[in-house]
């Protein structure tokens, strides 16, 4: 085996070990901790029963899902749509409206909730303009948070897609 080859193995067995060590193993661990009571004796389903019997944490599933979905449903069209118009259209200001849409990754996560707040919480600037009365404090508010945070990335994709 010449040099090159044995570097290349090293590199992809350093890989391969790091991958093992820093992800496999620790979900490996957290799979089998599911199926395990507090004391660590085997219980089988039992944890995943008392999950979803829970009126509680049932609910937080339903409302979970019924987010993802709302979500992945209103973000998708609007982003099509949109990108559909920036790349097949002659509008004007093309690479203002780009960078306006490519905002949201040039800031970090939590500025996305803070700015939300500020512009249409219950004291928001938006809010006190136009005299409106959103609530963001719940589904609409989540659902309008995961739309801000998705549709730059979205947009991304979209965008070389079409072009």
């Amino acid at each position: 085996m010449d040099k090159n080859k044995l570097y290349k193995f090293l590199l992809l067995l350093i890989g391969i070990l790091f991958l093992l060590v820093s992800i496999i193993l620790p979900l490996g661990t957290l799979f089998i901790k599911t199926f395990q009571n507090r004391d660590g004796n085997f219980i089988g389903m039992s944890n995943f029963k008392e999950y979803l019997n829970n009126p509680v944490t049932a609910s937080s599933l339903k409302n979970s899902f019924s987010v993802s979905i709302t979500v992945t449903i209103i973000v998708t069209l609007l982003t099509l749509i949109f990108t559909y118009g920036m790349v097949r259209s002659k509008i004007k200001w093309k690479k203002i409206l780009e960078l306006i849409a490519l905002l949201p990754l040039f800031s970090p996560t939590m500025s996305h909730g803070t700015a939300l707040i500020y512009l249409l919480g219950r004291q928001g600037l938006i809010t006190k303009l136009f005299k409106l009365n959103i609530d963001i404090y719940g589904f609409w508010g989540i659902v309008i948070a995961e739309i801000m945070y998705i549709f730059p990335i979205l947009f991304i994709m979209y965008s070389l897609s079409l072009k």
